[in-house]
């Protein structure tokens, strides 16, 4: 299984919240509330899984106690709910469902953790972190990059390859990572 972009974006965001806790910009109350928006808005366990492996040890019985509270709710899923928006009680099931399949993962994860993928958590200038979520762009299988002696697929909603469209933005090419040596 990979992480698709939403599940990218998702560990991404935890990662930035991560260094928001360690400089003592929020507190470990506020990082586990979050963390949960950045569960919800994962695609698959995978994703999931990989969030809650960038948390540190110290907050997981924060992170126990609050799937506990949140599955202790009658509809759980109306956490995820924002105002003006009333789901039916069609709706309302669904949500439920799948924050209880979420709340799943998190505690099988606590109780059987596995390895972080690879992003980065000590990256003084971000490019590490960035290029974590350019590697999760979609490519469009056939559609070559523009970039002359490119052999790459361009990204969806670009005429660049992956590295090519992280080269345009940011003005230099991809780093290079320690672990996987892309």
């Amino acid at each position: 299984m990979q992480l698709t972009r939403s599940d990218a974006f998702a560990v991404h965001r935890t990662g930035r919240l991560l260094g928001f806790l360690v400089r003592d910009e929020i507190s470990e109350a506020e990082m586990v509330n979050v963390l949960f928006n950045n569960f919800y808005s994962c695609e698959t366990d995978l994703g999931i899984e990989q969030c809650v492996a960038l948390i540190p040890k110290r907050l997981w019985p924060q992170i126990e106690e609050k799937v506990c509270d949140t599955l202790a709710r009658s509809h759980p899923g109306e956490l995820f709910v924002y105002l003006p928006i009333t789901p039916t009680p069609s709706e309302l099931d669904k949500l439920d469902d799948r924050v209880r399949h979420i709340m799943a993962v998190v505690v099988n994860y606590l109780q059987n953790p596995t390895e972080v993928i690879e992003y980065e958590i000590d990256d003084p200038d971000g490019m590490r972190q960035q290029w974590f979520l350019f590697k999760h762009f979609e490519t469009v299988a056939g559609e070559r990059c523009r970039k002359p002696n490119c052999g790459e697929d361009r990204i969806h909603n670009g005429v660049n390859c992956r590295a090519h469209h992280f080269e345009m933005i940011f003005g230099q090419p991809p780093p290079k990572q320690q672990n996987s040596g892309s």
